[in-house]
This record gives structure tokens, C-alpha cells and sequence, in this order.
């Protein structure tokens, strides 16, 4: 999703670009759930968006905003296809390392048996 297609229409003599991906969007939002790789390739995106130069970790509550804006999901569908993510551990090439901070902040993300907490996120080029 995050390489949309741009098309372009001629309305009233004038040409307006669009990208495919927002129909997509639109078409998804208005029907059903977002597949895990939909959801992947935003997190990627709005990840590298986020991050800085010297350190990998991106808070979760910030990229929670940012795919919950693009894709138009909630917060809670955001933790859940997070949460898949990190048990998964890797997706293609890509390495999902979570991370907890020193104290508990608004806006982590709690699962699993012994409840781990974490905060950060980041997503590194594996082999």
C-alpha cells in the first residue's frame, strides 16, 4: 500500500492526480480488516518517518498515531497486528525488536502470559 499507483483523471479540462493507494483506503475502510502486510507496510513507512539517525527505538505511541492516521484503524487494531508482529519476530527481510522503558508511560503496549510492557519499537534490516 505504501507504493500506490498514481492515475491520473481529466475533470472539466483539468487533470487531478491521485494515488491508488487512497481509493484502496477508502475501499478497505468502508468494508473490512486490514491484512497484516497492509498493515506492515505503513508501520515501515511512518517507522522510517519517525526515526531518528542515531538511535533505532521509535516510541509506540507515536507510531500509533501516525498508522491509525494514514489507515484509518484504532487504536485498538493497532496493538493487535502490532502485538502479531513482535511475536513473529521477523517479516521478510525486516527484524521487529520491542523494547521496554525504564518506567511505565502512557501509551505502551502490555501482552503476553507474564504481561511484558513495552515502549519502543524498532524495525531493523535483518539477512
Amino acid at each position: 500500500m505504501a507504493n500506490g499507483r498514481n492515475r491520473t483523471i481529466g475533470v472539466a479540462g483539468r487533470h487531478i492526480l491521485f494515488k491508488v493507494k487512497d481509493l484502496e483506503h477508502d475501499i478497505k475502510f468502508l468494508g473490512g480488516e486490514m491484512s497484516l502486510d497492509e498493515f506492515f507496510e505503513s508501520l515501515l513507512e511512518n517507522y522510517f518517518k519517525l526515526r531518528d539517525s542515531i538511535n533505532p527505538y521509535v516510541p509506540i505511541p507515536e507510531l500509533r498515531k501516525a498508522v491509525c492516521r494514514e489507515l484509518g484503524n484504532s487504536p485498538k487494531e493497532f496493538d493487535q497486528k502490532l502485538i502479531q508482529l513482535i511475536r513473529q519476530r521477523q517479516v521478510g527481510n525486516w527484524l521487529i525488536d520491542a523494547a521496554s522503558s525504564r518506567a511505565r508511560r502512557k501509551g505502551g503496549l502490555v501482552f503476553g502470559i507474564g504481561e511484558k510492557y513495552i515502549y519502543y519499537l524498532a524495525i531493523l534490516k535483518g539477512g
